[in-house]
């Protein structure tokens, strides 16, 4: 607030439209000379004149503080000031690649504090594509960049960086502090974490925001002069380097000591471990994955066969709807321009696939009703699910194949690298909020679990078997640890099944009765039911869903989801309190923490639960004051009035009313309590989640660093989760298992107060072992059901093309 020259209070605030207007007016449609550099027309020579005036004009303030190293001589002397000052900021340029792999580099970016920003051009070229001379080599980085190793290296996305050299220079260098990892721990609701626009937002916001590399596009970086490129490029180490600062003076803050050990203890050194996963990539069966390709492809082309069969029954409703007024009616859009009618936005055939034609099929020709207020023509996955028809049903299988075809099937062989035949998949050691891997190139994280045929593709490299081992019940073990509650952390203790323990408590039974098989080996189906809705409801309570959702999961009624929920409650009081307890240091804290610091920032669960604001409209706007919607002492008490009645509101009904109220007023009231739910809803799940990828995080740093297994052979190739995968040598295979179990259980120690539990296998295939168990169940099931084992066998051998007919005999056998 200020107090204007008139003696009132008013709030300076500039109008969304006006700033829309302001933004459209300061930014052209058209760039004359981004387009003149794409321009087929325009000579090379010309697009580079272009590029380095509007270069010069943007960074050549620059040009005093940028030094362009050539000579050996100036690296060294270079590094030798870096050692003295313990510390230096690491930036390589590539030819326009994001293959650490495949790249060439093209140049190296250094600072060091009390220097210039340093550019080492290595791989520029003139344009008829010579080497040009003056530059330094790989061979001369490869000399002078171990000697980084004794101080302290600082970079942003140092993982790349770190791929690159060591692709490119064959050095490793061990790096100290990524910037791009130091904003999502110290924040992971930023908004962007991209260099330029922290150092915008941290350091220096009197700086124009600049971007050129629109002004590159097309061109390759080789045929830049180092002296220009070096005014854009160099000031990344220089930014790298400021960014380190500000992020260390918050870190050393007092009460971020967790923080500080969760980034150099996990973060930074798991982020290595994830450079070499990407580096060692892993096997693809090529012939294996055209079988399964081939397969899906027509399954597809089935089931495309089936839809259109399915389509045809419409024909007559479709036609006899199309002679309607309603399907001639031409929409308008905002300029009165008259659009397509309904009828003729409806192609024939019905292209399923185009939203706006389902919705015309399954609303106005098929006459469905809504079945989601929100969202009336909707034609989601959730939304087919309640309309109960053949076609919604087989849309949804179609949508399915489409996208285990187009996301994993066909795109995992597009990914394998030319160089050496592998598939290097990119991790995010921080792609998630709470802290977990995410995965790209393809996305290992998101392969369905039932779909054990896709993960057969990944394979181990001759003479090797994969090794794979996930952690036991790590969420359940965790809230077991977190909440203090000695049923369940007994079950653990005891090596009982806690589902079934808990489901022994809930039904008031015996622990054998929720088991899926009896003591004597039979089956107990009703065990086995009691047992799964225990188990979805642990997991819903975990993931933040209510009492519907975990209705939903136990295919029960929302009476029956509440009876074994306060059940429960009552049964383990001390997962209860632990629940509440959570939510309310995180609304007096606004985060919550996992067991080894990890923070879950939730700043909604601080928010009012409603909030007020006047109406304002374009003709409210000052130009001169540039304010907008004035704010006196006394819309200030009408707003506190307001506040009051929210307050002693017992129900929707009651706020909706004063809502409006209000806003005859011109008053708008918030109602921020879905934000609230919302964020409540993620405090124990980012607690459970969190310390999961922790500990998942810790063991994979105790098993890249763990010198018995790198004797046997063992490297670490893929973290799914709960799970890793590793590859080793076969006569080495039993030690293996036993010490990567072993590394992963002692991950959680000392922190985790509920002992773990990983289960170790080998096979040549990831999920082999468990591909191999559902064959024999379905061979078994076949002979049950009459048919001969010659039959049986012809089935199989139909219904998994995927694999060779000898493959099949050899996992029944």
């Amino acid at each position: 607030m200020a107090e204007s020259l008139w003696g009132e209070e008013f709030a300076i605030q500039t109008p969304q439209k006006t700033k829309q207007l302001l933004n459209k007016l300061a930014t052209p449609k058209v760039n004359t000379v981004e387009k003149k550099i794409k321009s087929k027309s325009v000579s090379i020579e010309d697009k580079l004149d272009l590029i380095r005036t509007n270069v010069y004009s943007i960074l050549g303030k620059y040009e005093d503080d940028t030094l362009v190293i050539r000579t050996k001589e100036e690296f060294k002397n270079y590094i030798d000031v870096a050692i003295q000052n313990g510390v230096i900021a690491v930036d390589t340029e590539t030819n326009n690649s994001l293959d650490p792999i495949t790249c060439m580099i093209m140049g190296l970016c250094l600072y060091t504090p009390h220097m210039k920003n340093v550019y080492i051009p290595i791989n520029h070229t003139d344009l008829d594509g010579n080497r040009l001379e003056d530059q330094l080599t790989e061979m001369d980085l490869a000399e002078e960049l171990p000697r980084l190793n004794q101080i302290k290296i600082i970079m942003h996305n140092a993982k790349f960086d770190y791929e690159v050299i060591k692709c490119t220079c064959g050095v490793d260098l061990d790096f100290y502090w990524d910037t791009l990892i130091g904003v999502r721990i110290l924040d992971e609701n930023e908004k962007s974490a991209g260099l330029k626009q922290q150092y915008i937002s941290k350091i220096d916001s009197s700086i124009e925001k600049y971007s050129i590399e629109h002004l590159f596009e097309g061109i390759s970086y080789a045929i830049v002069s180092p002296e220009l490129f070096a005014l854009y490029a160099a000031t990344d180490s220089f930014m790298t380097y400021k960014l380190y600062e500000y992020q260390k003076s918050q870190f050393d803050k007092p009460g971020n000591e967790r923080l500080v050990s969760l980034f150099h203890d996990i973060e930074m050194p798991v982020a290595k471990v994830a450079a070499d996963m990407e580096l060692t990539g892993v096997c693809i069966d090529t012939e294996y994955a055209k079988r399964l390709s081939t397969k899906y492809h027509k399954k597809l082309e089935d089931l495309n066969n089936i839809i259109s069969q399915e389509l045809h029954k419409y024909d007559d409703k479709i036609a006899s709807w199309r002679r309607t007024p309603e399907a001639q009616v031409r929409s308008v859009n905002a300029s009165g321009k008259e659009g397509k009618s309904k009828s003729e936005q409806l192609q024939d055939p019905v292209v399923l696939t185009s939203p706006m034609q389902l919705a015309i099929l399954l609303y106005d020709v098929l006459q469905i009703k809504t079945v989601d207020k929100k969202n009336p023509r909707g034609t989601g996955e959730d939304i087919l699910n309640k309309i109960d028809i053949p076609l919604c049903k087989l849309i949804l299988e179609q949508r399915g194949l489409l996208k285990l075809i187009n996301t994993y099937i066909d795109k995992i062989p597009t990914c394998i690298s030319p160089k050496d035949g592998r598939l290097h998949a990119k991790f995010n050691t921080i792609g998630a909020d709470t802290g977990r891997f995410s995965s790209s190139d393809p996305n290992l994280q998101n392969i369905p679990s039932s779909e054990h045929s896709i993960r057969m593709m990944f394979t181990a490299s001759p003479g090797c078997v994969l090794i794979g081992s996930d952690f036991s019940q790590q969420e359940p073990r965790l809230l077991a640890s977190y909440s203090g509650d000695t049923n369940m952390i007994n079950a653990y203790q005891e090596g009982k099944d806690l589902y079934a323990t808990i489901a022994a408590s809930v039904y008031h039974n015996n622990y054998e009765d929720n088991r899926e098989f009896y003591p004597d080996g039979t089956m107990n189906p009703e065990g086995k039911k009691r047992r799964s809705n225990c188990k979805s409801l642990l997991l819903g309570l975990m993931y933040g869903r209510g009492v519907s959702s975990i209705a939903d999961q136990i295919h029960g009624s929302i009476q029956e989801a509440q009876k074994i929920t306060d059940d429960f409650f009552n049964s383990f009081p001390k997962v209860k309190e632990w629940i509440s307890k959570t939510e309310q240091d995180a609304q007096v804290n606004g985060y919550v923490e996992d067991l080894w610091g990890r923070r879950r920032r939730l700043p909604d669960l601080q928010l009012p639960q409603f909030t007020i604001e006047m109406k304002s409209s374009y003709s409210d706007f000052n130009p001169l004051l540039h304010t907008q919607g004035l704010y006196n002492n006394t819309t200030n008490r009408l707003k506190e009035s307001y506040l009051d009645r929210l307050s002693k509101c017992r129900n929707k009904y009651d706020v909706d009313k004063i809502k409006q109220e209000a806003s005859q007023e011109g008053i708008i009231i918030h109602d921020n309590g879905g934000y609230i739910s919302q964020a409540k809803r993620q405090c124990v799940n980012a607690r459970i989640q969190g310390g999961a990828a922790s500990m998942s995080k810790r063991a994979m740093i105790l098993v890249h660093n763990d010198e018995e297994l790198r004797n046997l052979g063992f490297k670490l190739l893929i973290a799914v989760h709960d799970e890793l995968i590793g590859e080793c040598p076969i006569e080495n295979k039993e030690e293996a298992k036993s010490r990567l179990s072993y590394l992963m259980i002692e991950s959680a120690k000392p922190e985790c107060k509920v002992p773990m539990k990983c289960d170790a296998d080998d096979f040549s295939s990831w999920y082999l072992d468990v591909y191999e168990a559902d064959l024999q169940q379905e061979y078994s099931e076949l002979l049950s059901s009459g048919k001969s084992s010659n039959d049986a066998m012809t089935i199989l051998i139909e219904e998994h093309s995927e694999c060779t007919e000898e493959q099949l005999r050899s996992m029944i056998a």
